[in-house]
């Protein structure tokens, strides 16, 4: 899935893709346990457990860690619900992509060069993906892992980076994705909420900004009636001058002064009270 997803001309993966990677990583670790016979996924309504069936190590690592977890919970007579675990292997301090890349250049498949990572040998990232087109056209027969990558891709809607909708046989991509639980598990209930997630805090920000600009607005609006010699009046920070203080109250060096002066992590209103004190303590002086 790493070597689908990245670019090699920039030496990452696409940016929109950062929630998918973040939590389709483990789960895919999640899918890979279940095909090499250490797990089992058993689904209870839309809910879905996982089941130890055989404590084997893999001899790969990262496999072996999550493997180590799951060994863990089942002695203690728990159930480990799948969507729940998800989100918990997808928590940013696990930091699985920095594993998986090393564990991968390790291996001499991919070469980092000052963090981006480039495929020491292409034709495999060709092979992989010839692989998948011909399984989605109906050409060849998938095995565990293949049909595992496409129902990733498809139940998240991202097959378009492996392959056109002109090369699919869309009946025969759904009926080999049906029965794919970890896919469809990960994308429904743990993708989406993070997703849908995600918008909401965005909102909120856009929201919090707005007002503070709006706030900051009102206590620092000023308007002008005139221009030049015919100057009549000026209203600024809730008072109106007229005539000479009016052109006064205008140089330049006074608006000038009334910026506000933010420091980094200073919200506008924090601002606006900074230079209300400053103004404060220059008129006392």
């Amino acid at each position: 899935m790493l070597i689908l997803l990245l670019i090699e001309k920039k030496g990452k993966v696409p940016g929109k893709l950062k929630q998918f990677f973040r939590y389709g990583i483990p789960a895919s670790i999640i899918e890979e346990l279940r095909i090499l016979g250490r797990i089992k996924i058993e689904s209870e309504g839309k809910k879905a457990y996982i089941i130890l069936i055989d404590d084997a190590p893999t001899n790969e690592p990262i496999l072996d860690g999550i493997l180590s977890e799951i060994i863990n919970f089942h002695n203690t007579g728990g159930t480990l619900k799948l969507a729940k675990y998800l989100k918990i292997l997808g928590n940013k301090k696990r930091k699985w992509q920095e594993q998986l890349w090393t564990d991968l250049e390790i291996k001499g498949i991919i070469r980092n060069k000052k963090g981006k990572y480039f495929l020491t040998q292409t034709e495999m990232k060709e092979k992989l993906e010839q692989e998948i087109k011909d399984v989605v056209g109906h050409k060849i027969e998938p095995d565990e892992t293949q049909k595992a990558i496409i129902g990733f891709f498809k139940h998240t809607r991202q097959l378009r980076f492996v392959t056109k909708k002109s090369d699919r046989d869309k009946q025969w991509v759904n009926s080999l994705t049906k029965d794919c639980l970890v896919p469809k598990i990960f994308a429904r209930h743990v993708l989406m909420p993070a997703a849908v997630k995600r918008v909401g805090k965005m909102v909120s920000i856009a929201g919090a900004a707005g007002g503070q600009i709006s706030s900051a607005g009102s206590q620092f609006s000023s308007s002008v009636s005139g221009a030049g010699k015919n100057l009549t009046s000026v209203t600024y920070g809730g008072k109106t001058w007229g005539g000479i203080q009016a052109k006064k109250t205008l140089k330049p060096s006074t608006f000038k002064s009334s910026g506000i002066g933010r420091s980094p992590g200073d919200s506008i209103l924090k601002g606006v009270k900074k230079v209300k004190e400053k103004r404060s303590k220059k008129k006392e002086e």
